[in-house]
């Protein structure tokens, strides 16, 4: 079974691509609906977050604040930091799980998707890494649009994130949405059919 990474920094287009790879009948492992899955109030994941970033990440019934903890995360490369050695043990732990039974039902393909793939342990999992890329001023329009932050917030966490040259230099693949969701989905199929 091939591992495809599916990667790109927010307001990529990623998840779009990743919509339509399930559309085609393709199993995908959503690394941010993991993380989402797996932070029940007082999981070892919530437990671990609270620990590093204080209770009041959390609800008064336990449950998790992302926006919360998005904007303690991309507030400094080192709370980032913080978070992601917190959390990415827990969702590899869940990530392996799921790939051996994808890989037991005798699935050919499996499709990856996360934010933070290459330069991780999530990469060695895969067999090939496809990012996603966009323009820097369209990528701010769609966080602002998807999120309801403001400007500023949005080219913050842009910031904060790897550049396109970064995923250009680290993948085998680049897939660009520069255009229309049309000419995005366009070039995904193609982009399978040569897989």
């Amino acid at each position: 079974m091939q591992v495809i990474g599916l990667t790109g920094s927010s307001g990529s287009g990623k998840s779009t691509v990743s919509s339509f790879c399930t559309t085609m009948g393709f199993t995908v492992i959503d690394g941010d609906i993991i993380s989402r899955e797996i932070a029940f109030p007082s999981s070892d994941y919530v437990l671990k977050l609270k620990e590093i970033f204080g209770d009041d990440i959390c609800d008064e019934n336990g449950v998790l604040l992302r926006r919360k903890i998005a904007e303690i995360a991309f507030s400094s490369s080192e709370n980032h930091k913080l978070l992601t050695n917190a959390t990415t043990p827990f969702i590899l732990s869940e990530i392996n799980s799921r790939l051996k039974v994808i890989q037991k039902s005798g699935a050919d393909f499996c499709f990856m998707d996360g934010a933070v793939i290459i330069g991780t342990p999530f990469e060695p999992l895969c067999d090939k890494v496809i990012s996603v890329l966009s323009e820097f001023n369209m990528q701010v329009s769609r966080i602002i649009k998807r999120d309801d932050v403001t400007d500023e917030v949005a080219k913050n966490r842009l910031n904060k994130q790897p550049n396109n040259d970064f995923f250009i230099a680290h993948s085998d693949i680049i897939i660009w949405n520069t255009q229309d969701e049309k000419h995005l989905l366009s070039c995904v199929k193609s982009v399978i059919q040569s897989l």
